[in-house]
């Protein structure tokens, strides 16, 4: 098995992980752990999917040597995932968690800013200022709860990532 492979497997991994440690503070179960448990168990498993998700994310964008790669855009999924467990906690307050979400997104448009570098008439690093803004979605909504959605908008993020490129360079060749 590659190195590649490897690394996609241990994004699997974490992922899974996550979803476990989900499944284990929502089951049955949950109520004989303790309220207390349970919250850090849900809030552990928001945080490892969202790190897993963001990882593989990156991952795509290192093997291609992208200028933000495995850990910058693992970063931002998980810091956008805590600013969404933050929003969650202050749920009464929805002026407070619309600014979160509002700070997130700007933030991550200055981050996603600094990737991109122009010379004469190219333009490099939109792709990679996109997708770093792409696993801040993913991240917050980890953070809030809506894991289909994560998962499904990773899986929407390979696919404009790997499919995408190949039909660009296909009407370039035209």
């Amino acid at each position: 098995m590659g190195t590649r492979a490897w690394a996609y497997m241990s994004a699997a991994i974490i992922v899974i992980f996550g979803v476990v440690l989900l499944v284990v503070a929502g089951g049955p179960s949950g109520q004989a752990i303790g309220p207390r448990l349970q919250h850090f168990l849900d809030l552990s498993g928001r945080l490892f999917l969202s790190l897993g998700l963001a990882v593989a994310i990156g991952l795509e964008r290192e093997v291609h040597h992208k200028p933000a790669g495995v850990r910058t855009i693992a970063m931002v999924g998980v810091g956008a995932c805590v600013f969404g467990l933050i929003g969650e906690g202050i749920a009464g307050q929805s002026d407070a968690f619309s600014r979160i979400v509002q700070g997130v997104v700007t933030g991550i448009g200055f981050l996603g800013a600094g990737t991109i570098i122009k010379e004469q008439f190219h333009v490099e690093g939109l792709t990679t200022a996109a997708t770093l803004w792409a696993a801040a979605g993913v991240g917050l909504a980890c953070g809030i709860g809506l894991y289909q959605l994560a998962v499904l908008s990773t899986f929407i993020i390979f696919l404009v990532l790997v499919v995408l490129r190949g039909l660009e360079r296909s009407l370039r060749a035209l």
